[in-house]
């Protein structure tokens, strides 16, 4: 198995506090741009999410966006997530922190989340819904590095965090498109190699 998974262990109040600032105190854009292949703006890249920036660096000197009011909640949970890992979060290199939005129907396109000649660095996600109905779809899926054969899917589980490679490509499912007023949140963190 290429990702890991953990179940079951954040408590039902803290993922609905979590939610409660994820629709409510974030404001999302559609014009989040995945794996920016120009600079200095990076306009251009695979494709757009929808979705929120809470944290980005550039280097260890330089923070280009942090979400004051919000991100020491984020913070909170990535100290937790490495705590569950057993790693000092003082020693991790946390490059960023995102939320992405997804409404039914709008399935995510493979993507990566690091150059592809970083082998080391790993995308931590945490999957926040407080409620989730199997039916409703929001699958994640892991692709071999051509992108081309499905290595791996797991179900959208309230709580549920998957670590995974960073390098390989993967897309988030939105929900079935039946189930026109569910949103899939998503929130990511992407741990560089140093």
């Amino acid at each position: 198995m290429i990702c890991q998974v953990f179940d079951n262990k954040f408590d039902q109040e803290y993922l609905h506090e979590i939610f409660s600032i994820l629709e409510k105190d974030l404001t999302y854009h559609a014009n989040n741009v995945t794996n920016p292949t120009t600079w200095p703006y990076g306009k251009t890249g695979t494709h757009r999410l929808f979705g929120c920036s809470i944290f980005h660096r550039q280097s260890n000197n330089r923070i280009d966006y942090l979400d004051n009011k919000n991100a020491p909640k984020f913070f909170d949970m990535f100290e937790f997530l490495c705590h569950l890992f057993h790693k000092n979060y003082k020693d991790v290199y946390l490059q960023r922190i995102d939320v992405n939005l997804q409404h039914s129907g709008c399935d995510g396109t493979a993507h990566i989340d690091c150059p592809p000649w970083d082998m080391d660095s790993m995308t931590v996600m945490v999957f926040p819904n407080p409620v989730w109905e199997k039916d409703w779809g929001g699958k994640f899926q892991i692709f071999s590095e051509n992108g081309e054969d499905l290595l791996e899917e797991h179900d959208y589980v309230p709580g549920r965090i998957i670590v995974f490679p960073s390098h390989l490509p993967h897309r988030g499912l939105g929900a079935n498109i039946e189930y026109p007023f569910v949103y899939r949140y998503s929130i990511v963190f992407g741990i560089l190699s140093k």
